[in-house]
């Protein structure tokens, strides 16, 4: 039977989506589309209904246009040309048959809706399986088995514990996603990713501790810090990384004795900058004070990247550098990384997700988010070129957190009030050096129970 005009159009308009002639996956507007075929108006929106009819494209009112919906555009013609026997009605009319569960641990909007927006892309790649985004308080809820998940992003300090304890899957067979591309990423970035060579997790995002300072002239000093003191600001480094950025890291245990005096600096420059003369402590780590702070009134913040331009975004008066380690000391790189469920029944579609995550596609999008950091090299050109060179300082001498999530809160559970306890005058500060040693060598040991 011949073919009507507008049903031949629709082919036409079919065969070019399939060649990836309409770039930005949308079509021409309808006039565009009448003047391209020298036909009137009602025979292109005709055409270009037809093909919504079918799933090929969405038509939406203003700016938008006609969304092309490529999956179904490719299925469509392989079906029409009966090069294959694929139903390709039959699949469509089908509700999505796999839901692939996915947790994060990120409370941001605007993170939230980069998730969303990954998803909705992987949808239409992968249009039998849709992606349920869940948001978690505690990573105790997935080992305690709370929430069923496919795949989960954490803290790549948390990798190794969950490895062990059998909770992830083995990518060794995934090339794909392995160390053939290591080459393209920021240094390091691999290396929370691996439990006794073995691949259990892929980079997602990362972080380093930086100055950022309001003008050219720096105000910090671990000699001075109350130099700091003159102008208002923030110190957010947690206890752990201010003892890797005096000690050194990995702890040796049996060395830590012998460091009491490296800790007696430690406590004398946080009473400097962050205690009050009643023996408060002040703005040091404190999630209330990032809430307050003001980029106008502020001088300074000292802390992780992502935690600093949460805060003053991109500020044109703010300039950044490397918080530099003490003689003995090493800055540490936190990251996040992507892992699946060693018990999902979805392992091709989790695969897939992880990729898709970790491409520069996704990585683009939540590059519009002034916290995160790219974990591809080539894609740092797009940050300030202050910036970039500070981060590889940093990350050519940074090194892994070796305590887990869970470590650290049992940590420092125990370590803050035994601060307050010391600036307040209540405990000594030798006998405080020797409790916080103590409690160093049990995390230490605790944490890496293969339990």
């Amino acid at each position: 039977m011949k073919k009507t005009k507008y049903e031949a159009l629709a082919d036409s308009l079919l065969r070019k989506i399939n060649r990836g002639v309409y770039p930005g996956s949308k079509l021409p507007s309808m006039s565009a589309i009448a003047k391209e075929y020298a036909v009137n108006l009602q025979t292109a929106n005709r055409a270009v209904k037809f093909l919504e009819q079918q799933g090929i494209v969405t038509c939406f009112a203003g700016k938008k246009g006609t969304v092309i919906n490529a999956a179904r555009a490719t299925l469509s013609e392989v079906g029409k040309t009966g090069s294959s026997s694929f139903m390709v009605d039959q699949v469509f009319s089908s509700p999505v048959r796999n839901r692939l569960r996915f947790l994060h641990n990120y409370f941001n909007d605007n993170m939230q809706s980069c998730f969303k927006e990954c998803a909705r892309r992987f949808t239409q790649r992968y249009p039998w399986t849709e992606i349920e985004i869940i948001p978690i308080d505690t990573l105790k809820r997935i080992e305690n088995d709370e929430i069923p998940y496919d795949t989960v992003l954490l803290n790549g300090r948390d990798v190794s514990p969950f490895a062990r304890k059998g909770h992830f899957f083995k990518l060794k067979d995934y090339p794909e996603l392995a160390e053939i591309c290591e080459e393209e990423f920021f240094p390091g970035i691999w290396k929370n990713c691996r439990v006794k060579n073995d691949l259990y997790a892929v980079p997602f995002s990362w972080s380093v501790p930086l100055a950022a300072e309001r003008g050219k002239e720096s105000a910090f000093s671990w000699q001075t810090p109350e130099i700091a003191q003159r102008h208002p600001g923030s110190f957010n480094i947690g206890f752990y990384s201010l003892i890797c950025l005096f000690l050194g890291e990995p702890f040796q245990l049996d060395l830590l004795p012998e460091k009491k005096q490296v800790f007696h600096e430690l406590l004398a420059f946080i009473r400097k900058l962050c205690v009050s003369p009643d023996g408060e402590l002040l703005f040091w780590d404190n999630p209330a004070a990032l809430r307050s702070f003001n980029v106008k009134k502020n001088n300074f913040i000292y802390g992780y990247y992502s935690n600093i331009n949460t805060i003053i975004g991109r500020e044109k008066d703010w300039h950044y550098s490397v918080l530099p380690p003490c003689p003995r000391g090493v800055n540490i790189m936190v990251s996040e990384c992507l892992a699946v469920n060693a018990r999902t029944k979805l392992l091709p579609e989790s695969l897939l997700w992880l990729k898709l995550l970790q491409s520069r596609e996704a990585q683009e999008i939540f590059m519009q988010q002034s916290c995160f950091l790219p974990i591809r090299k080539a894609m740092a050109a797009q940050l300030p070129e202050e910036l970039v060179k500070c981060l590889e300082q940093a990350s050519l001498n940074a090194v892994h957190p070796k305590l887990s999530s869970e470590g650290l809160y049992r940590l420092y559970s125990a370590v803050y009030p035994l601060l307050a306890r010391c600036f307040s005058g209540e405990l000594d500060e030798d006998e405080t050096v020797s409790l916080i040693i103590e409690l160093l060598h049990e995390e230490i040991v605790l944490d890496h129970l293969n339990i």
